[in-house]
């Protein structure tokens, strides 16, 4: 009747402002992250997506995914990010809404979350880390954070920090953890299911100024199949710590350091190393990708 084909004609309508809202967005966000923040987040993603853990460790999950009791509907989600295409790609415009609110989801949210793009600035304490990555001849990428928290938190980070001071060091976790770790920062997780590593020293966020020792808890995930620059990657944390009492040295060899962070809230990650098993001869970031 007449009153159903009204309906159906204003949903049509809506859908088409939504679709074109979400695509404009996509748009203006695409170029601040470029096309390499993009497929590392996609591919962060994408880790944690199809994990065998994803219902435990995907926070956060797209809402429009989640059924009528509110878990996860990871096989939906799925059936929609395999049909993200390249981002070389001049076919979004023409992806269903389920889809494009999924990309939309994934970079623009993550953008107003986060601000997560490829570091520019070579200063303290990138340098350091490049000259590692020159003398062992490591390729990779690395991407600032900048959480867009509450005021009151980052005064009271700041308050500690002019305290305390702070120092720089590292933490490796596996890829399908870190699509929630840029979100979330980092959390303590000694002694519950989702511990993978142990807790030989006591609880808490386990961190090393060991570049090596780092890599070494982060072992090669499979990326967005569609990544022009990877077939695999791992991911290391750079991670700004309060010089707090409760800031744990546990082992000191040589020039190396190794830390318990308890609480959780001590540590910030500030910058993630990203480096790929490159997908095909001639593509991926070079030997510094910066």
């Amino acid at each position: 009747n007449a009153e159903n084909m009204g309906e159906n004609i204003l949903k049509k309508i809506n859908n088409f402002v939504m679709h074109t809202h979400l695509i404009e967005e996509f748009e203006e966000v695409y170029p601040i992250l470029e096309k390499d923040g993009c497929e590392v987040l996609l591919s962060l993603f994408s880790s944690c997506l199809y994990s065998y853990r994803c219902h435990t460790i995907a926070l956060p999950f797209p809402p429009f995914f989640l059924n009528e009791t509110l878990l996860k509907d990871v096989d939906r989600a799925r059936k929609s990010f395999e049909k993200i295409p390249s981002m070389n790609s001049s076919i979004i415009k023409s992806l269903d809404n389920d889809t494009i609110m999924l990309l939309h989801w994934i970079i623009c949210f993550s953008h107003s979350s986060i601000s997560f793009f490829p570091v520019s600035l070579k200063s303290e304490p990138i340098n350091s880390i490049l000259k590692e990555l020159k003398s062992n001849n490591i390729s990779a990428k690395i991407f600032e954070i900048h959480h867009n928290t509450i005021q009151q938190d980052k005064d009271e980070w700041d308050k500690l920090s002019l305290q305390y001071g702070s120092f720089w060091a590292l933490h490796g976790s596996d890829g399908e953890n870190w699509f929630s770790i840029i979100h979330n920062g980092l959390r303590d997780m000694s002694g519950s299911r989702l511990m993978k590593n142990g807790q030989a020293f006591g609880n808490g966020v386990y961190l090393t100024t060991d570049l090596k020792v780092a890599k070494s808890f982060s072992h090669m995930s499979r990326s967005w199949k569609n990544s022009s620059k990877m077939k695999k990657f791992s991911c290391v944390g750079l991670c700004e710590v309060l010089r707090h009492p409760n800031v744990k040295t546990i082992s000191q060899s040589g020039q190396s350091n190794h830390y318990i962070i308890a609480p959780e809230n001590m540590v910030r990650v500030r910058y993630l190393i990203v480096f790929p098993e490159i997908a095909h001869v001639g593509d991926g970031w070079g030997l510094f990708g910066i």
